[in-house]
């Protein structure tokens, strides 16, 4: 039997009787133009001034008409300030990987629902390219206007009345009983049946690695780092990190092929370029010969391990990671290890994060059978 994966957004805990109202909506094509976003002017935001009939609802979704020139390098986010211009909440994506150079509408998921004030602000910062060429282009109307918002550019207070954006949120006049029983971004995969879901990405971070199913009975899929002693394969969201690094769950169930002369991992990371300081920020299981036990590895600039008493072996174990505003906890096959906590000195991710696993060696495996990941 196949079971397949499944990635869910905003389904409904309970039935939701009333209904959703877009109270800003500018993604037609009255003028076709753009905002050129990047350092020089890193801001696409819409803010609700007096009168703004967005004022006290709740959104959730986003979403903004975006594409690309050249190569925008680094990230860029989808945020939401408050009055002082704090940030209430950001959804990190990657624009080189993530856009096209094709005029599109993107939709965007924030990290809990948000009760909008007045002089809120919602939309798009990137603030890393020193060169126009290498943009995002944030799209605006310049002729219809609308009572109750302005444009911020240059600064997220520009008060520009002359151009809209092509923003449309979601919001919910009836509070927070509506908002609290739907679910956050929710993915959960069993990889079975005969290939990897889409997804996926299967990086060959060194070269060769393979990535095939399990066949076998309970197989799961495998990940096998090909060749020399530093070759590494590994599966990742391909930089769409929709989860919190304050407060999501991980869940994997895995196993280790080997147990020597290798490293394999299973958790969140916000890059997928290695399985330690290329990776980026982190919060995975680190399964490694150098330990002979496993161990749990957080970090962001630096990084560093927990270590359980469990020995390493071939067997599957379920695997879960908590991120919390102020910690990281983690468990072995249901058992309860020691946390992670800023108060300790350990460090912990600042940026969102994605599901990832791999291995690291000499013809070293890994099967993973089960991933579950969502936003608390």
């Amino acid at each position: 039997m196949t079971f397949d994966s499944v990635y869910e957004m905003t389904n409904s805990l309970t039935p939701v009787t009333q209904s959703s109202t877009k109270t800003y909506d500018h993604l037609g094509d009255t003028d076709d133009n753009f905002l050129d976003t990047w350092s020089a002017h890193p801001y696409g935001i819409v803010k609700l001034v007096a009168s703004s009939p967005a004022i006290d609802t709740w959104i959730e979704r986003i979403d903004i008409t975006l594409n690309k020139s050249g190569s925008p390098a680094g990230s860029a986010y989808i945020r939401v300030w408050d009055a002082s211009d704090n940030i209430v909440d950001s959804v990190e994506f990657t624009p080189n990987t993530y856009l096209t150079t094709t005029k599109t509408n993107y939709t965007f998921y924030l990290h809990k629902p948000i009760q909008l004030k007045l002089n809120y602000k919602v939309g798009v910062y990137y603030d890393v390219s020193t060169a126009s060429s290498n943009r995002i282009n944030t799209w605006v109307d310049y002729v219809t206007t609308e009572t109750g918002y302005q444009i911020g550019f240059t600064t997220l207070n520009d008060n520009d009345t002359n151009k809209n954006m092509r923003i449309t949120f979601d919001a919910n006049t009836t509070g927070t009983a509506l908002m609290t029983n739907r679910r956050r971004q929710h993915f959960w995969d069993w990889f079975s049946g005969d290939s990897l879901n889409s997804r996926w990405t299967q990086s060959q971070v060194n070269p060769p690695a393979s990535f095939a199913m399990n066949d076998s009975a309970d197989g799961g899929f495998r990940i096998t780092a090909d060749g020399g002693a530093l070759n590494e394969g590994m599966i990742n969201f391909n930089n769409k990190r929709a989860f919190s690094k304050t407060g999501s769950v991980c869940i994997w169930v895995g196993r280790d092929v080997q147990t020597s002369s290798y490293t394999g991992y299973y958790g969140l990371a916000n890059g997928i370029t290695g399985n330690d300081s290329d990776m980026g920020q982190l919060a995975t299981i680190y399964n490694t010969s150098g330990n002979g036990v496993i161990a749990f590895r957080t970090g962001n600039t630096t990084k560093s391990n927990t270590e359980s008493t469990i020995a390493l072996d071939t067997n599957f174990h379920t695997y879960k990671i908590e991120m919390k505003s102020a910690s990281s906890e983690w468990s072995v096959d249901g058992v309860a290890q020691a946390a992670r906590t800023t108060g300790d000195g350990k460090p912990l991710p600042t940026l969102d994060l994605q599901p990832v696993a791999g291995v690291h060696g000499n013809n070293k495996s890994i099967d993973v059978k089960y991933c579950e990941v969502y936003n608390t």
